[in-house]
């Protein structure tokens, strides 16, 4: 009993610093890492701490050498998903400048300034996810920034506005990201879920 205390003390101790540390980087930083993103990270770094822990107490490597690949696969797994997602945004902001551009620019040209914009806005997966929750506050901080990235374009190269680039233009079409964000919860999910199963059954050994 007093195991499994100490077990669910380490878990919970792991997502606080999780949470604390995503609270903290969104405080100082104007586009932190994704929360999803962090909070996996942190499954994974905990597994490796107990990992660690578990081999200087003497337990098998060979049950640690199983466990630990499939936590690193899960957080390659949610990179690679997150950069998929990435890519797809910087495709839609580059069709959405072609349509919208005032002069002859080149590919390369509307794909630097579709990279500029991504680097403003972020990666959005879920949008309609905590819009309703902003809307007492004012603009969300993902609109803010994709409004902050509409005043950087060039006006003598793009049209914005109305008849424009706007901030609702900017959003990927729900079709072209619904599995991204559904695969990128659900991967978050697993490799808490792994986590938590990892360390209790290797703390039972």
């Amino acid at each position: 009993m007093i195991t499994y205390i100490d077990t669910i003390w380490y878990i919970a101790a792991v997502l606080g610093i999780a949470l604390i540390a995503w609270l903290v980087r969104s405080i100082v930083e104007s586009n932190p890492d994704s929360f999803l993103l962090n909070v996996t990270f942190f499954a994974f770094a905990g597994q490796c701490v107990f990992t660690a822990q578990m081999i200087r107490e003497g337990l098998s490597i060979a049950v640690l050498s199983i466990l630990l690949p499939i936590g690193l696969l899960l957080l390659l797994l949610q990179v690679f998903i997150f950069r998929v997602q990435a890519l797809k945004t910087v495709e839609h902001y580059q069709r959405i400048l072609e349509k919208n551009k005032l002069v002859s620019l080149t590919p390369s040209e509307i794909e630097h300034w579709a990279n500029i914009l991504i680097r403003i806005t972020g990666v959005d997966f879920y949008p309609e996810f905590y819009n309703p929750m902003s809307k007492g506050f004012g603009r969300g901080p993902r609109e803010k920034r994709r409004k902050e990235a509409i005043s950087i374009l060039p006006q003598d190269c793009f049209k914005s506005g109305a008849d424009g680039v706007t901030i609702e233009s900017l959003l990927v079409p729900p079709k072209e990201r619904r599995w991204l964000w559904r695969s990128y919860a659900l991967t978050a999910i697993s490799a808490w879920l792994f986590f938590i199963v990892s360390v209790l059954v290797t703390s039972r050994r």
